[in-house]
């Protein structure tokens, strides 16, 4: 059976952005953890992003939506922007400590989670 966790994007993240984008595990403090960079677009917010686990996968997914209005010719557009990823997370990882954080300077969407065993 496959269970589904919804993820509060937070600010409990250690680790700021490394520019390295996908998964690793790091190491270098008294707990290990993983370590997720996802790049996004420009112009998405925390608010447009969806982050949460299906069985051992953690799925980030993305909706932005803008709407500009024209002259009384045009009407109005919308523009939509959508992406999913999905990451296979390591059977050592507990997806209810998984913590997301948007560094939007950076266009960059972190997620880590501690390790329950630390890699040999």
């Amino acid at each position: 059976m496959c269970t589904t966790t919804e993820i509060i994007i937070v600010g409990m993240i250690v680790t700021l952005v490394s520019g390295k984008f996908g998964i690793s595990v790091l190491s270098d403090g008294p707990v290990s953890r993983v370590h997720v960079e996802i790049p996004v677009e420009a112009g998405f917010k925390p608010e447009d992003l969806h982050v949460s686990t299906v069985g051992s996968q953690l799925v980030v997914s993305g909706r932005h939506e803008v709407t500009e209005e024209g002259d009384s010719n045009d009407g109005r557009s919308t523009f939509v922007r959508e992406f999913q990823r999905s990451y296979q997370l390591p059977q050592s990882v507990d997806p209810l400590s998984l913590g997301a954080k948007m560094f939007e300077e950076k266009n960059t969407l972190v997620v880590e989670a501690p390790l329950l065993v630390k890699p040999e």
